[in-house]
């Protein structure tokens, strides 16, 4: 029996029917019958249904309903697979650079620090990247100092830098730590090294670039709303997210990543391994203005 047959002037009907795992059929029936919500095509989760009833299970809630269309989820996750790629060529550079062996993190700091001050200004930073042959667009540096300036103090500190140069890699990022610096006056590195440090310094100002046109792109949708995108992926309404659930999205529409590449896409949004609704509407949320306003307000000198 449909839920659609079941309507309320029908009840007495079912009420008389002796006590049968037919009239248990039927009245599941009914109980659902009252619990679908027509207005959103899926079932709501009761506290109690009837007499009878009992909550819906987990795998019910897993296929709930999506609360955005079917081509704004696929944009974001042409957005998500856009940013995995980027991250991938960001870590295969940073392997690379990480198996020369007279590369290490300090030396690469100082080659911006001139001062050696364990910190530098925006004003600093651009200069020394120019000293470098790195030239960026205006766009992407300053977004590459908004996301390295952790602390919001202005200032470019090595620790935040080293960080963003560590190979994801567990044995990459050991190895690296435990390099010591060579202390030269002149360039620390072989020819060969500098190449590719540089080259890893114009990808990650070009990287900052490429992952804010597609949060552009993305919020530049009608009606798009990044809250109703995280409960697109937040099946279980936890107010969090892992790979798990960015891996099922991203399988829904054909992309299989790696665990790296996920672990990677993670930390994109949060250090912790998990994304807050507040973690995921920030990391998508256009910051080119902010950027802008944020560094021509601190590209000042520092004593």
């Amino acid at each position: 029996l449909s839920p659609s047959r079941l309507s309320p002037s029908r009840l007495p009907e079912v009420s008389r029917i002796p006590d049968s795992p037919s009239r248990r059929a039927v009245s599941k029936a009914y109980a659902d019958y009252l619990t679908f919500d027509r207005s959103r095509a899926t079932y709501r989760t009761p506290e109690r249904v009837s007499a009878r009833g009992a909550l819906f299970s987990e795998e019910v809630t897993r296929r709930s309903y999506s609360p955005v269309k079917a081509d704004d989820e696929e944009e974001l996750v042409r957005v998500l697979r856009e940013v995995i790629q980027v991250e991938r060529e960001l870590e295969n550079v940073k392997g690379e650079l990480v198996l020369r062996p007279d590369f290490n993190l300090l030396d690469a700091f100082r080659l911006l620090d001139v001062a050696e001050r364990g910190r530098v200004t925006f004003s600093e930073f651009e200069r020394a990247l120019n000293r470098l042959g790195v030239v960026p667009l205006r766009e992407d540096l300053d977004l590459l100092c908004n996301r390295l300036e952790v602390r919001r103090d202005g200032l470019i500190h090595y620790s935040d830098f080293a960080a963003l140069l560590t190979p994801r890699d567990v044995a990459l990022a050991a190895l690296l730590r435990d390099r010591k610096p060579s202390y030269a006056t002149q360039s620390p590195f072989l020819p060969e090294t500098e190449r590719l440090y540089v080259q890893l310094l114009r990808r990650l100002c070009a990287a900052e670039g490429a992952v804010e046109l597609a949060r552009q792109r993305l919020t530049a949708r009608r009606l798009y709303s990044l809250s109703d995108a995280f409960d697109s992926l937040d099946r279980l309404h936890r107010g969090y997210v892992t790979r798990e659930e960015f891996s099922r999205v991203l399988e829904k529409y054909g992309v299989f990543a790696t665990r790296r590449d996920l672990n990677s896409l993670v930390e994109r949004f949060s250090p912790k391994g998990v994304v807050s609704r507040s973690e995921f509407t920030r990391e998508l949320s256009p910051k080119r203005e902010e950027a802008s306003r944020l560094t021509s307000t601190l590209r000042r000198p520092v004593f």
